[in-house]
């Protein structure tokens, strides 16, 4: 019960930071929708690929990299549309 208290109010405090437009915040919500299983058992990938998008939108090089990893795991992704959009945002970004 203490630690799905503490994930509650991680989750919380994480979602309002990623609203507010800080890039960080973005991408610790986006690892938690990755790495959380709740009672379906499964991650939701799609709410962190958004989050991700968003950081990654802010030039937040850790958020570009998560991004382009799960890109590679997932069929829908075109990873061609990901630089796009970077680049029609203006964002200055590196790929390693």
């Amino acid at each position: 019960n203490h630690i799905d208290d503490r994930f509650e109010q991680a989750f919380r405090l994480l979602k309002q930071s990623a609203e507010l437009g800080y890039a960080p915040g973005q991408t610790n919500l986006a690892e938690l929708y990755l790495t959380f299983t709740g009672t379906e058992g499964s991650r939701d990938v799609e709410n962190a690929a958004h989050w991700l998008f968003q950081a990654a939108l802010q030039g937040y090089q850790p958020a570009i990299e998560k991004y382009r990893v799960i890109c590679q795991l997932e069929e829908a992704c075109h990873i061609e549309d990901f630089y796009r959009a970077l680049n029609e945002a203006g964002t200055s970004y590196r790929i390693n």
